[in-house]
């Protein structure tokens, strides 16, 4: 269990490597995309790049902690902690879910066959929304894990 003195298993440093890159890469993408929230192909690349940035990340973390951490098994305790972090999760995709569908339907209501060059009639504003949602929701999944780790 104790790694270096840090009492950190595998999986714990996975789960912060995880929050970290998430939180930092896809704080700067939404920020990116809402500068120019109407630019489709600018949130294309920004995402794809993201994408591309959090692989790369991800795998030096990964490398560097299976380097360090010895192969643990999964036990009960990890099972319970993925259960609830994923509840958790699961409630704020389904928020961000709900309110996307709200927003094609507010869009269609308000656009009545035009666009008056609003964010919100835009078709990028759904798609805003989900990722939003989307990132929210990882983040706090990997949040409630790595606190139930270090919580015990």
């Amino acid at each position: 269990m104790n790694v270096d003195g840090t009492g950190a298993t595998f999986r714990e440093q996975s789960t912060w490597a995880q929050l970290i890159t998430t939180v930092s890469i896809y704080g700067v993408v939404l920020v990116a995309i809402l500068m120019d929230a109407t630019n489709a192909p600018r949130t294309a690349w920004l995402l794809g790049g993201g994408v591309l940035v959090q692989v790369m990340a991800l795998a030096v973390f990964h490398a560097v902690i299976a380097v360090r951490a010895p192969a643990e098994p999964d036990d009960e305790r990890d099972w319970a902690i993925d259960l609830r972090s994923d509840r958790y999760s699961r409630f704020i995709l389904g928020t961000g879910v709900v309110l996307a569908i709200g927003a094609i339907v507010v869009q269609g209501i308000l656009a009545g066959g035009h666009d008056g060059g609003s964010i919100l009639l835009h078709p990028l504003l759904t798609a805003q929304v989900l990722l939003l949602f989307l990132v929210g929701s990882e983040v706090v999944r990997l949040g409630t894990r790595a606190v139930a780790y270090r919580r015990g």
